[in-house]
């Protein structure tokens, strides 16, 4: 008999959970799994992306759309970061009524997420509850009393990296027989496959190639970059910083490439379904985060054996380990500056980072286990 099991997320848009999410989806075997997906949002950037097998279903609720509704409204207002306005969540999930379901195994896959963890916790029969946690919580939880009421119904706590989960454990310690990292997907083959007939750099530039993919949002820190950008400039480097990807800060960001004279330097390639065929063929990759639940995106530019430069956000040693297989910098355009300048500068340095890069890239099948005990 199959194993039933069911996902809960906000969305499929474009993020590092929801392309892990996908991910896990399309290494589980039809044969042996059942597989319902329930999201808050309809469709998304990775909707075309889950398996035709898995029966996807959106949450229709009268209070979640009057929350969507208000959300919408107080960023557009306020300028609030969506986590910010989670409050509303507890009373929203009160008065949620879907039907009762029963699972062999019950995933609340964004984490933390006040509505999800509430719908697993108390709207679902199982014999296994996840409560998945993908961001450093003390950057995106503003009630920490919800996880001291919800997280004991979970028998297991997956964060997605080991800071995340000393982080996580710093608040909860009283969860930490049941607490454990779980990697972010990233499937090394599908990558190498899709950057094969994914589209690549065809400016015919013959200098050094930066890149850096994320949605544009403040705690990716695209906006970092401009003033990094013109200092390489100035030191009068042949290169181009590419940006892959779009978002709310977007234009906030080509704003200041053009405030600075820089629009020849920085390059916004907008949002790619698959961006593999650049981070392929680019010279470096930088991260240049406020904070990190992990750091997909980086991992996944260590499977293409890149240079890799991040910023000092929580989980940046648990992807590179500082000058043997990158370099960790401040979270600053100075110490973006500085970083990747010693990095073109260095060829041999480069070249050790190359070298070294693809080893530490995680794998799938140790963590799939650790998901079906």
């Amino acid at each position: 008999m199959k194993r039933k099991i069911v996902f809960v997320i906000e969305s499929l848009h474009l993020g590092g959970a929801e392309k892990s999410l996908v991910t896990l989806l399309q290494n589980l075997d039809a044969a042996v799994y059942d597989v319902e997906l329930l999201t808050i949002v309809e469709g998304g950037f990775f909707k075309d992306k889950v398996p035709a097998w898995v029966r996807w279903e959106v949450i229709q609720s009268t209070p979640i759309t009057v929350y969507q509704r208000i959300t919408y409204f107080l960023q557009k207002k306020f300028s609030r970061n969506k986590h910010h306005t989670q409050l509303l969540w507890p009373i929203i999930a009160k008065n949620y009524t879907r039907r009762t379901q029963k699972y062999d195994i019950a995933i609340a896959y964004a984490g933390p997420h006040q509505f999800i963890s509430t719908y697993i916790a108390k709207n679902t029969q199982t014999t296994k509850k996840i409560q998945w946690i993908h961001f450093d919580v003390e950057k995106v939880i503003t009630n920490f009393n919800f996880g001291k009421k919800v997280y004991p119904y979970f028998n297991n706590i997956f964060c997605v990296s080991r800071s995340s989960k000393d982080i996580f454990l710093k608040h909860f310690s009283e969860l930490k027989n049941k607490t454990e990292v779980f990697h972010n997907i990233v499937s090394k083959s599908e990558l190498m496959k899709q950057a094969v007939f994914g589209e690549s750099f065809d400016d015919n530039f013959d200098g050094f190639r930066i890149l850096t993919v994320g949605r544009f949002t403040k705690e990716k820190g695209q906006h970092l970059v401009p003033v990094a950008v013109k200092k390489l400039k100035e030191d009068r480097v042949k290169f181009r910083w590419y940006l892959v990807g779009n978002g709310n800060e977007k234009e906030t960001v080509e704003k200041m490439a053009i405030d600075l004279g820089i629009a020849s330097e920085l390059i916004f390639l907008g949002e790619k379904e698959n961006p593999y065929g650049y981070m392929q063929n680019c010279d470096i990759y930088v991260q240049p985060s406020l904070h990190e639940g992990y750091g997909i995106t980086v991992a996944e530019a260590q499977v293409f054996n890149k240079p890799i430069v991040v910023t000092n956000f929580a989980s940046a040693k648990d992807l590179i380990q500082y000058n043997d297989t990158g370099l960790i910098t401040e979270i600053s355009s100075e110490g973006l500056y500085s970083a990747v300048k010693s990095l073109l500068m260095n060829p041999g340095l480069q070249k050790k980072f190359t070298k070294k890069s693809a080893s530490t890239a995680t794998t799938i099948e140790n963590d799939l286990k650790k998901l079906m005990i």
